[in-house]
């Protein structure tokens, strides 16, 4: 379980530099006006992932995503671990399955496909899992390099607050992984990774309750800044395709179809 939470922490932050293919939709999905407004809006995030866009549009750089320290010991059971100059790539690759904007409930929905996500770092670990097997190293974590990731599904809701801008609430989000590869370099005992090996689809899914919460408080800090800041105005504008006034980018990321 300590690994997993390590792997869902990370992965919901990593992306890459390489070109994208455009994204996909799943036979007979609902192409409303302001779906595919949204889907566009998602299009135009997926260039601009390389790039810090903090100060337009409250959206930190995402591609890849860089954690200087990341300290797991209080969420972890017998174990500690830190790990240190975490880079992810991989997430804007993404593929949409679903998506839907209720504009009467404010709600929406987002279901997608990560096909492959890569991390690598360093790290430090002191402990026994389970009270059975020592998570005992020191050294470099390389190539998770073969995590097939899905998100089903993103919900929520937008309300306004006090001063007239909006917020998400009532968030939830599901994850799941299909394949794991890679491991931790310099254990004193390969058990931790062989157990990922074997196993960390199940182990995700038994620890999912717990970290959940983790995840849905690090989707807003990525996306609060964004939405917290938009208007009403703002919002209505978004939803009917007006777009946002995104950075510009390098002229030939416009038109990445691999």
């Amino acid at each position: 379980m300590s690994v997993i939470c390590v792997i869902l922490l990370l992965s919901l932050f990593t992306l890459s530099h390489e070109a994208k293919p455009p994204m996909k939709l799943v036979p007979n999905f609902s192409r409303g006006f302001i779906n595919n407004n949204l889907l566009e809006l998602l299009e135009e995030l997926r260039i601009r992932m390389h790039m810090d866009m903090s100060e337009e549009l409250g959206i930190p750089r995402l591609d890849p995503f860089l954690i200087e320290e990341l300290d797991l010991e209080p969420i972890l059971n017998d174990v500690e671990l830190q790990m240190t100059n975490v880079r992810g790539v991989g997430l804007n690759r993404f593929v949409v399955n679903e998506l839907d904007f209720n504009i009467f409930a404010l709600s929406f929905l987002f279901n997608l496909t990560t096909p492959t996500l890569t991390l690598s770092g360093d790290y430090v670990a002191n402990g026994v899992v389970s009270g059975v097997i020592p998570f005992i190293g020191e050294g470099p974590f390389k190539y998770f390099d073969r995590i097939r990731c899905n998100l089903l599904p993103i919900v929520g809701r937008l309300g306004l607050t006090e001063t007239g801008s909006w917020t998400m609430h009532d968030l939830g989000v599901n994850f799941a992984i299909s394949q794991f590869e890679g491991g931790f370099e310099g254990l004193t005992s390969e058990l931790i990774n062989d157990l990922l090996r074997l196993s960390a689809p199940a182990l995700l899914e038994s620890a999912w309750p717990t970290l959940e919460p983790i995840v849905i408080e690090m989707i807003y800090g990525l996306l609060g800044g964004a939405v917290n800041s938009m208007t009403i105005a703002e919002l209505i504008s978004l939803l009917s395709g007006n777009g946002l006034n995104w950075p510009d980018v390098e002229e030939q990321l416009l038109h990445l179809n691999v």
